[in-house]
């Protein structure tokens, strides 16, 4: 008889950790199904290949304009447009919705996450504010490309592109909050463009990883490999870009996101001081990403344009398998947010193509494949 009263104690005991372990994961998953159902729909109206064929044959930026009608772009396209610095605009402002209307309807627990994320919007401000100060780039052109981000408002990015220098913006940054964070990567008295705009990314990237930790346990693992893959395709695109241009290798190590994934930086730093593309090949066939690397950069071969697009495309492949594998977690609201901005890329590709009468071939051979999840 206590033997049988032990079976069942057992028994109970068991059943009771199988309900809290499925009431712990409801617990954990059931904040998602709401947002989850929410970016389905939102994927559901991406440009699709069909559509993206179409746009490509826009005989100007007005005819552009009227194919997105009907679109998720159409609320920001009411008035005519007559230049790409309107499209501009009126594709920062819908990145910048696109962000917002996330927030409103993401688990509260995440929400930090996606905003330290969404300050992708000032990286590629400030790069422009960097170039437009140190006279790379024509100062009132940069000036009409920025938007609204996260950290700087446009005026403040304004009254930043007006530098007289890049020592003259360093100090307009010293004077923000967001200094504390770009210091760290900022050597003293280094006010070359370059390295600003190194320190820039750098301090980006870190900064979300770091935010990443405070999503709990499974959905920090999930974030960091989906980060994790775009740290290690950015480092190797990096890579290849420099190599191109004739970059030493200390200074090409100097530049890559010292972030470690799947792609160690013993990795990296054997891919800089490699003296061919065959050498950079030969690297990284030995990491974990040998399946997809390997691959495209063998399709690629002397193409670095075209290598970056494949890599660009794994990278929206991958975040969207583990989004359909792990939907009801934050894959999804990070899947659905490359997704956006590479659909912004496309958009943004068509109009100064346009703009600058580059023939359809050519724009296509850059567009990215549609990220929509069908």
């Amino acid at each position: 008889m206590i033997a049988d009263y032990q079976i069942l104690a057992t028994v109970l005991g068991i059943v009771a950790a199988g309900a809290a372990a499925v009431a712990n994961n409801a617990r954990r998953v059931a904040p998602y199904a709401y947002p989850m159902a929410k970016i389905r729909a939102w994927e559901a109206r991406m440009l699709d290949e069909s559509k993206i064929e179409t746009l490509l044959e826009s005989a100007s930026l007005q005819s552009l304009a009227l194919g997105l009608r009907g679109t998720d772009y159409e609320s920001e396209l009411k008035e005519s447009v007559e230049s790409v610095e309107q499209l501009e605009s009126a594709l920062n402002r819908h990145l910048l919705g696109a962000y917002e209307e996330l927030f409103s309807i993401a688990p509260k627990q995440c929400v930090p996450f996606l905003k330290k994320f969404a300050e992708r919007l000032d990286l590629a401000n400030l790069k422009l504010v960097i170039r437009a100060a140190s006279g790379l780039v024509e100062r009132d052109l940069a000036i009409a490309h920025l938007g609204a981000g996260m950290i700087f408002s446009k005026a403040r990015l304004e009254v930043m592109a007006r530098s007289e220098s890049i020592k003259d913006l360093i100090k307009q940054l010293s004077e923000t909050e967001y200094y504390q964070q770009l210091k760290k990567y900022l050597e003293p008295g280094e006010y070359d463009p370059l390295d600003l705009m190194r320190a820039v990314e750098q301090s980006y990237y870190a900064a979300v990883w770091k935010r990443a930790s405070d999503l709990g346990r499974a959905n920090c693992r999930i974030a960091k490999n989906i980060l994790g893959r775009e740290v290690d395709l950015t480092n190797v695109k990096l890579i290849l870009r420099l190599k191109r241009l004739g970059v030493e290798p200390d200074l090409i190590l100097k530049n890559l996101i010292p972030i470690e994934a799947e792609v160690s930086l013993s990795v990296l730093r054997e891919c800089a001081r490699s003296e061919t593309l065959e050498g950079v090949r030969n690297s990284l066939s030995g990491t974990r990403l040998k399946s997809i690397l390997i691959p495209i950069l063998s399709s690629a071969g002397e193409d670095i344009a075209y290598a970056e697009k494949l890599l660009d495309e794994s990278l929206l492949d991958f975040c969207k398998s583990v989004s359909v594998f792990k939907p009801l977690t934050i894959a999804t609201p990070l899947a659905y947010l490359y997704a956006k901005h590479a659909e912004v890329r496309n958009i943004r590709v068509l109009a100064r193509g346009i703009a600058d009468r580059v023939p359809s071939v050519e724009m296509k051979r850059i567009l990215l494949r549609s990220a929509r999840l069908e």
